[in-house]
């Protein structure tokens, strides 16, 4: 039988999902934890990949088992860390899969104008009230009528297209911090972090808006450090069409 974890992390002290030698993982640290609730080899496979110190308020894995999954959901959270939960177990059929069968990926960056103790780990703490948002917007809609996003890609990412359709992309303003929101079918590894950091270079008019736009258009190199921190990135949502969210 096939069934999906449905999970939620704080990713600030591993080194992503994905499982790395000589590094703390979330899967890594799931699978051993599985692994021990059934006694026997438990293999996942996740709906993507998070990068070091990146968080998921909504992440799928799928694994295979013919023993009894009763009361995983209850046990497995007993035996993760605290910064692991696992909020529901879901069966599904065969053929199943975490990763190709997702039909739409939502993430939420969250930035703070003034510094918060209780959100230090989830957010970037940057001065926003000096930004341009009049390029901030113009440069955002060039992002969302985007398609092809390989000067965002993270080195080494073995893509084999750089194509993504955006569904969503757009800003939530409020006193003391802002919100970057964007879904998409699919996204390149680090793409979300180039994409704000760019972003922000334009509104703290580093960046020109025709250049970006340029650059997109022409697959050429923005020759700038645009990399978002990690921590003010969350997977929000994850769909697929035999799920109910």
């Amino acid at each position: 039988m096939r069934y999906f974890l449905e999970i939620a992390y704080n990713g600030s002290r591993y080194s992503g999902w994905q499982i790395q030698p000589n590094a703390l993982t979330v899967q890594g640290v799931l699978e051993g934890e599985l692994s021990k609730l059934y006694t026997t080899t438990i293999a996942t496979v996740g709906c993507g990949r998070t990068d070091a110190g990146v968080h998921a308020a909504q992440f799928y894995a799928h694994f295979d088992t013919d023993l009894n999954p009763d009361f995983v959901v209850f046990r497995l959270n007993k035996m993760l860390p605290k910064d692991i939960s696992i909020v529901r177990c879901i069966k599904v059929h065969s053929s199943a899969h975490a990763r190709f069968d997702a039909n739409e990926r939502g993430y939420i960056y969250t930035m703070y104008n003034t510094k918060n103790a209780m959100f230090i780990d989830r957010s970037w703490w940057l001065d926003t009230t000096k930004f341009d948002y009049e390029l901030l917007t113009r440069a955002t809609n060039i992002i969302a009528q985007a398609t092809d996003f390989s000067i965002f890609a993270k080195t080494g990412g073995n893509n084999l297209t750089t194509l993504c359709s955006i569904r969503k992309c757009e800003w939530h303003f409020n006193d003391n911090y802002i919100e970057f929101h964007i879904n998409a079918n699919r996204f390149l590894r680090g793409m979300v972090r180039r994409i704000v950091g760019a972003l922000v270079n334009v509104a703290k008019g580093k960046l020109e808006v025709a250049t970006l736009e340029n650059c997109i258009k022409q697959n050429k190199n923005l020759f700038i450090n645009t990399a978002a921190p990690p921590q003010g990135l969350i997977l929000n949502h994850v769909s697929y069409s035999y799920i109910a969210c």
